[in-house]
């Protein structure tokens, strides 16, 4: 054998091995030590309040750690996603505000061992989708129901309700009130208005834009007029309308014997004065007053000679609502026949009566629906003559129907005590009113 030859053998038998060592002693050594850092790429599916953080693979690691800040110097860190671990190269990130830059980076891990961090990556949550606001339900004379449909990302919702579709006059109680849940009670209402509401959705400090904007006509139209009350089938009152819809006279029919009042209007369009007759005859004529803003004060009433008999003066609050009345017999003042004094509540019902010595005299309580005497006018309700004595004839009949009434409210009637019940319609404007002083209501031109 050649002794080169044998050199050989010996060598490749020797330095093989020690290669084989070698190499795997070098790939051992390399699974223990991450060297290569993540590239965090683009975030996918990007909300408004979250986003999915993406990264390539590194070789050797299945575990990542995610950071993500509100800078991109990670001094601020959101909450949950400080050195979060998770498996794969993918991370959704929730619990975020709309319309707000974050910023992600990831590092590799094996055992105790991490790579560096890889590049930086911006994003910027969406805004959030704005609700489509539904019609309004249960429309009422003073309340509806608002309703709209729900965000997904939204904690809030923020309702707006105005008297113009521009929302220039917002209501008070509803300027961007703060709701959770999709739809609201929206009470409180003027029962002639018109109203418009529209919504926003709202998480955290953000919100969308509004929604569409909702029309909620009125439940009585402004063509709804008050045609006829019945009491029984001997006595009843009449309303009659002239062509500009105002009331033209008020029909009081009794076991046959008609009453009727004849209104007289200014130019401007206030009452100037009622001529009152019996069966034809001109029998009175009350004559209206006015203050410089244009509130009604007094009436004087005359008899068909002009002999004045009668004056009443009108008392009303801050608020422009009626608290009493005086009527005397003669011009001066100077003769006192009957005095009245109102406590009302917040809408102009009156709560108690009392007489010129403070003493009460009647008292009321109401329920939340529409009197149907409120379509005539204040200034023209004394002239509605009713069954009950606490109803019949007087200034102080206002938006809610009376459920109770007790007290002398003239003196040939002694006291009454006495409790109503209402029939309704969906709206909750009375149809009837039930029990001994019962009375239908009829209307013409109405929508229900």
């Amino acid at each position: 054998m050649n002794k080169n030859a044998s050199v050989f053998r010996i060598c490749r038998y020797v330095i093989i091995p020690l290669v084989y060592l070698f190499v795997a002693g070098c790939e051992l050594q390399e699974t223990n030590f991450i060297k290569p850092v993540p590239i965090a790429l683009q975030a996918l599916d990007v909300q408004s309040t979250s986003f999915i953080a993406t990264w390539k693979p590194v070789l050797g690691s299945s575990i990542y750690v995610v950071d993500v800040a509100t800078d991109p110097q990670f001094s601020s860190i959101v909450q949950n996603y400080q050195s979060h671990e998770t498996a794969g190269v993918t991370l959704q990130v929730t619990g975020l505000a709309a319309e707000v830059t974050y910023y992600y980076r990831v590092r590799a891990q094996r055992d105790n061992t991490f790579s560096g961090n890889s590049n930086t990556i911006p994003v910027t949550t969406a805004a959030l989708t704005s609700p489509i606001a539904l019609p309004a339900t249960g429309v009422k004379v003073f309340q509806f129901t608002a309703n709209w449909t729900a965000i997904e990302d939204a904690a809030s919702y923020l309702l707006e309700v105005a008297t113009d579709p521009d929302f220039n006059t917002t209501l008070p109680n509803y300027n961007s009130v703060e709701i959770v849940g999709t739809s609201m009670e929206v009470e409180g209402l003027d029962y002639r208005n018109t109203y418009y509401y529209r919504v926003k959705a709202k998480r955290l400090e953000k919100t969308s834009g509004y929604s569409n904007v909702v029309e909620v006509p009125p439940c009585i139209s402004s063509s709804c007029k008050l045609s006829k009350l019945t009491f029984s089938p001997d006595f009843w009152d009449e309303f009659e309308y002239d062509a500009n819809g105002r009331l033209a006279a008020i029909k009081y029919i009794n076991s046959g014997d008609e009453t009727k009042w004849s209104v007289v209007y200014k130019a401007d369009g206030r009452v100037d004065s009622v001529m009152a007759y019996y069966q034809g005859e001109l029998y009175e004529k009350n004559v209206y007053a006015y203050n410089e803003s244009g509130q009604w004060t007094s009436l004087y009433t005359y008899n068909t000679d002009d002999d004045l008999t009668l004056v009443r003066d009108y008392l009303y609050n801050d608020q422009g609502q009626l608290i009493g009345f005086r009527s005397y017999d003669d011009e001066g003042r100077t003769s006192l026949i009957k005095h009245q004094d109102y406590t009302v509540d917040d809408f102009g019902n009156v709560l108690k009566i009392t007489n010129e010595n403070g003493d009460q005299t009647g008292e009321f309580r109401y329920e939340y629906t529409f009197n149907p005497k409120m379509l005539i006018h204040e200034t023209l309700r004394p002239f509605i003559p009713e069954s009950f004595s606490g109803f019949d004839l007087t200034p102080y009949s206002r938006i809610n129907n009376a459920i109770y009434a007790h007290g002398t409210f003239y003196d040939n009637y002694g006291e009454e005590e006495e409790v109503f019940v209402y029939e309704l319609n969906s709206c909750d404007v009375a149809l009837a009113r039930k029990g001994f002083y019962k009375v239908t209501y009829e209307f013409t031109g109405c929508d229900f």
